[in-house]
């Protein structure tokens, strides 16, 4: 091979290595969970889940959702106390994301939580050599705002939740 060929070999072998290399942004984190404590059953019956534009002091409302029954399934764990009930939500819009602050009210307690600045850090994962497959990833949230409280959230849990109190 000629001192040219093998400089070109060399060349494409560098591009090759250089453009596997590399790291991509990691898909939004599935968002965080609504759970109640101290409440009945009936008393969480319904809720309002008002979604506002980020930042806008909830004066930019994008989505009104009223969840019951018809929608939520309420599940209440055996380890948690009898007041305590999670909610597996049947309608993904429901799960609060980063893109947004909320509104969630109770009425049958007149009880308004409001959810602010939520923290999605963008993840990135870092491509292997001479590998075109992305492996999945996806962010975390690791705080938000509740009632003006900043709330902490154990990194990778895996379904955060808030907690509403009556």
């Amino acid at each position: 091979m000629t001192k040219t060929g093998l400089f070109y070999t060399s060349y494409i072998c560098c591009l090759l290595y250089l453009s596997s290399c590399g790291s991509y942004n990691c898909g939004e984190a599935e968002g965080i969970r609504i759970s109640t404590i101290g409440l009945t059953r009936a008393e969480a019956d319904s809720i309002v889940l008002r979604k506002f534009t980020k930042g806008s002091n909830f004066t930019k409302l994008v989505d009104t959702i009223v969840l019951s029954h018809n929608s939520t399934v309420f599940i209440q764990f055996p380890y948690t106390t009898p007041d305590t009930s999670f909610m597996g939500i049947l309608d993904d819009r429901v799960l609060i994301r980063s893109n947004y602050d909320y509104e969630i009210y109770i009425p049958s307690i007149a009880k308004l939580t409001k959810i602010t600045d939520i923290v999605e850090p963008q993840q990135k994962m870092k491509r292997s050599f001479l590998s075109t497959d992305k492996a999945y990833c996806i962010n975390t949230i690791e705080s938000f705002q509740q009632d003006g409280q900043n709330v902490s959230l154990m990194p990778y849990f895996p379904e955060p939740q808030i907690y509403i109190h009556r």
